[in-house]
């Protein structure tokens, strides 16, 4: 039983942009990420940032490309983007003509790594939102295991464990949230209006006031 309780982090390229730069507590949250989540990656990913290389602010995303080429999954099994995946997309499109070839090649990795039961659960992380709500989002309903984040997801639930762990306040938690929305002067959603991200953002904060009002019951 123990595969069933193992979780792993398959994060694409335009969410580790995202959250380049981005401080919760003490460290970055991309360096949270490296420390505390299984991290697994497709070929595609990492050679798109290393495409992006110029455009990675922090010292810790800079270290990123090379963290990632240890990370790399190649499916044995999976190895066919319309084969495999085809079932996940609505319509007559085939896979390869709608997705980037990093959600596809990630989606292939968090499957693989589920039925061949290296993971019990797959924390998809990105925030491409053409993805998230044409394939992606399918994906995560028809396939259990897989969970979709965003960054504000992955800001929010790193949050929670820091303050109940007393590594970080609420206001480390939201100044992250707000430094990872449009005109912060970092990478934003892709297609994402600020009024939608605000949104969400307003909704992160209630579940984040909810559980700091849970951490300080516990004290």
């Amino acid at each position: 039983m123990k595969h069933f309780s193992n979780a792993i982090c398959v994060v694409d390229t335009c969410a580790i942009l995202n959250l380049d730069g981005i401080r919760l507590g003490t460290m970055d949250v991309l360096e949270h990420m490296r420390r505390h989540f299984g991290i697994h990656v497709c070929s595609d990913v990492l050679g798109e940032l290393r495409r992006h290389r110029e455009d990675l602010e922090s010292r810790e995303a800079s270290y990123w490309p090379r963290f990632l080429t240890g990370k790399v999954c190649h499916p044995l099994t999976l190895v066919d983007d319309d084969t495999v995946l085809g079932v996940f997309y609505c319509g007559s499109r085939g896979a390869c003509s709608v997705a980037g070839a990093g959600e596809r090649g990630n989606a292939r990795v968090a499957i693989e790594l589920l039925l061949t039961r290296q993971a019990g659960h797959a924390v998809f992380v990105t925030d491409d939102r053409n993805a998230r709500n044409f394939f992606l989002s399918r994906l995560a309903e028809d396939f259990p295991g897989v969970h979709l984040w965003s960054s504000v997801d992955l800001v929010l639930y790193m949050g929670a464990i820091l303050m109940k762990e007393k590594k970080a306040c609420y206001k480390d938690v939201d100044a992250a949230l707000r430094d990872v929305v449009p005109g912060s002067g970092h990478n934003t959603y892709e297609g994402d209006s600020t009024s939608a991200v605000i949104k969400r953002l307003r909704t992160a904060h209630e579940s984040l006031n909810r559980v700091w009002h849970t951490a300080k019951c516990w004290r």
